[in-house]
């Protein structure tokens, strides 16, 4: 257990407000840059559920929500 002063207590206390409602400290620098849909790779966790019937043997329905499945690039994705 580490013991601050008040005064620690009290700095820290105000920089948590002030990160909270202005945004850290660091400098962030954004960019944007063009990149093929061809050099993307996109993945989605979880499959669609399947009938325990379906399921390979020894897998469970459960095993499929932490599952990486590929996702098909498209102009779907254009304003997402």
């Amino acid at each position: 257990v580490v013991e601050r002063s008040r005064q620690a207590r009290i700095e820290s206390r105000d920089q948590k407000i002030r990160e909270y409602f202005y945004g850290s400290a660091a400098k962030f620098y954004p960019h944007s840059f063009e990149v093929r849909f061809s050099d993307v790779k996109i993945f989605k966790i979880g499959a669609p559920a399947l009938p325990d019937s379906l399921m390979p043997l020894g897998m469970k329905a459960e095993d499929q929500l932490t599952k990486l499945v590929t996702v098909q690039p498209s102009i779907d994705f254009l304003f997402n």
